[in-house]
């Protein structure tokens, strides 16, 4: 057992702790499986740096294999860079999902401080201002998160194949989801149409 194992066991216990532990391989792809059970987790599986996943049972139990089959190569895409890449990327994620949190809950008080402009130009000065200041502290992570996202897809296409991947895209856009996760998903993963025109050109690279 090698010393990465803790700090997945870490992860999973925020999730509830582990439910079972195996080794997945799918389409020669393999990697050790950590699978939790939590519904208050929006995630069906994230990927931890070097050769750790976990995936949450609570979004899969009910989904075909094929599913379960995606969610792991997406999650194995998220592996296939250098190991200190790995690690930028996961720490920008966390930071992105962090600056988001912090601005939903500072947006009140910006939005408060924006009315009180007692002239026209006060008022246009200090919207101009924020609106600046969210776009310095949000493009940067989400290009990251992006990238990253669109990185793990394209790769879990290259398996999977574009007609299981569209048809998993449906049955991701037929979920009933709250709106805070709605705007999670569209602010975190490129649209469809995009990581589909990303495969057509990277082709059989992987």
């Amino acid at each position: 057992m090698d010393i990465l194992h803790y700090p997945t066991l870490l992860n999973s216990y925020l999730h509830g702790g582990i439910v079972d532990r195996k080794d997945v391989c799918v389409e020669d792809i393999s990697a050790p499986v950590y699978y939790v059970e939590d519904e208050s987790w929006e995630s069906a599986g994230q990927a931890l740096p070097f050769n750790h996943i976990i995936l949450n049972r609570a979004r899969l139990a009910d989904e075909p294999d094929f599913v379960h089959d995606y969610v792991f190569l997406h999650e194995s895409g998220h592996k296939r860079w250098p190991w200190p890449l790995q690690i930028f990327l996961l720490f920008g994620q966390f930071a992105y999902v962090l600056i988001l949190i912090i601005l939903t809950i500072a947006s009140p008080w910006i939005v408060i401080d924006v009315l009180s402009a007692t002239t026209s130009g006060d008022f246009l000065l200090s919207l101009a201002g924020a609106v600046i200041a969210y776009i310095i502290l949000v493009i940067p992570f989400l290009t990251v998160t992006w990238f990253d996202e669109a990185h793990a897809e394209v790769y879990a296409i290259s398996r999977i194949g574009r007609s299981t991947y569209l048809e998993i895209q449906e049955i991701r856009e037929s979920k009933s989801r709250s709106l805070s996760s709605k705007i999670r998903l569209r602010l975190m993963y490129p649209p469809t149409s995009l990581i589909l025109a990303i495969s057509r050109h990277r082709g059989s690279e992987y």
